[in-house]
């Protein structure tokens, strides 16, 4: 389990474009892999976890099939680098899990302890 006690950074904007590529490559290939490297660390430790807020829609956009709108956390968890996007669609394929909309959380602190089994070798790298 991950130690909530150390704090989380922010994306940094000079890494922004290296992160959106290694995740929108795994986003298209709807899952994440332990070999995909953290863009500031190097370390293949990255995670993705979606949440929905509202109904289930079930809507089709650009022949993608979304769950409806939500949240979405990514995150290196060697080197505590996060981003967090409040308003997004929630692609089909992804298991959203039910986050509070009082906790306020952007770092991944709110998302991670809803994760079973975050953090052990059979956990899915893509935190679902």
């Amino acid at each position: 389990m991950t130690d909530m006690t150390e704090g989380w950074t922010g994306l940094p904007m000079a890494h922004y474009k290296a992160w959106r590529r290694v995740f929108n490559e795994m986003f298209t290939a709807h899952e994440l892999s332990r070999a995909a490297a953290c863009p500031l660390c190097g370390k293949g430790t990255l995670y993705r976890a979606f949440a929905l807020q509202g109904p289930e829609i079930h809507r089709r956009l650009d022949g993608e099939l979304y769950r409806g709108h939500g949240q979405v956390w990514e995150w290196c968890d060697n080197c505590r680098t996060f981003d967090h996007t409040g308003h997004t669609l929630v692609p089909d394929w992804a298991r959203p899990h039910t986050v509070p909309p009082e906790t306020g959380s952007r770092d991944p602190s709110a998302v991670i302890p809803l994760l079973p089994g975050f953090g052990d070798a059979t956990t899915p790298a893509d935190g679902e």
